[in-house]
């Protein structure tokens, strides 16, 4: 008695089965045309499911020990053990990262000196090594050189000097300098200073 031949090429589902009808002779060829379609569909779901776990293996093969996986036991610890080293490469680089002052971002409020500021606020943000500044601050008329206007800003690697516009008035401006944490003003006419700087921190 021979088998049903299988179809390893089917590549799709086959949906349609002639129905039986009482008509129908009770002959060999009738049953095994829908007994060959059946086959082969069982076949083809079979090959399906075996390509569906083959790719969930694929998922876990890295930590596995399962010879049956696709990759073999011997190669998933390995590639395990080089993810981990480079795992362990980039801690340290975050650690040598931490050394030369670039840490994780962080923000905070400076603190203004009210002597010589009436209103306003300056803020800052630490990202990457660099400070960012934004500030809106009334300054009153400053006659004197080096005057400390706002401090507790995180510590500059360099001195930094500039020069503010008036915000509402452009025929004023109010030179500055910054000072490790400090930013520091000379003569400048009193009102509304604002806007952004940056300096390095690292």
């Amino acid at each position: 008695m021979a088998n049903f031949e299988i179809n390893e090429e089917q590549a799709a589902l086959i949906r349609e089965l002639r129905k039986l009808e009482t008509s129908d002779p009770v002959h060999a060829d009738v049953y095994n045309a829908l007994f060959g379609k059946l086959i082969n569909n069982d076949a083809f779901l079979e090959r399906l499911a075996n390509k569906m776990i083959e790719k969930s293996m694929l998922c876990h093969v890295l930590d596995s020990v399962n010879t049956q996986q696709v990759l073999a036991a011997d190669v998933g610890p390995k590639i395990t053990k080089i993810t981990d080293g480079l795992q362990k490469s980039i801690s340290g680089l975050n650690t040598d990262l931490s050394d030369h002052g670039i840490v994780k971002a962080y923000s905070g409020d400076a603190v203004i000196n009210s002597d010589w500021v009436s209103a306003g606020t300056v803020v800052y943000k630490v990202l990457n090594g660099t400070c960012f500044v934004d500030f809106d601050i009334t300054v009153k008329e400053i006659t004197a050189i080096n005057t400390l206007i706002v401090s507790g800003l995180p510590e500059s690697t360099i001195v930094r000097h500039g020069r503010i516009t008036g915000w509402e008035n452009g025929d004023i401006s109010m030179p500055f300098y910054l000072n490790k944490k400090d930013i520091i003003a000379n003569p400048c006419g009193a009102g509304r200073y604002a806007g952004c700087l940056s300096f390095s921190i690292i």
